[in-house]
């Protein structure tokens, strides 16, 4: 019973981090697109 009571905290908790994670994430392509607007602001 301890075991299915630790999965289900384990998994309730995951859940919680993937939400703020998924809010948070940051792709390759879209730090790109960042650095480039920088740029093209700087060259202004």
């Amino acid at each position: 019973m301890t075991h299915e009571i630790a999965k289900a905290f384990a998994e309730s908790e995951f859940e919680k981090y993937r939400i703020v994670q998924d809010r948070m994430f940051e792709s390759d392509f879209d730090h790109f697109l960042a650095l480039e607007e920088q740029a093209e602001r700087k060259n202004d």
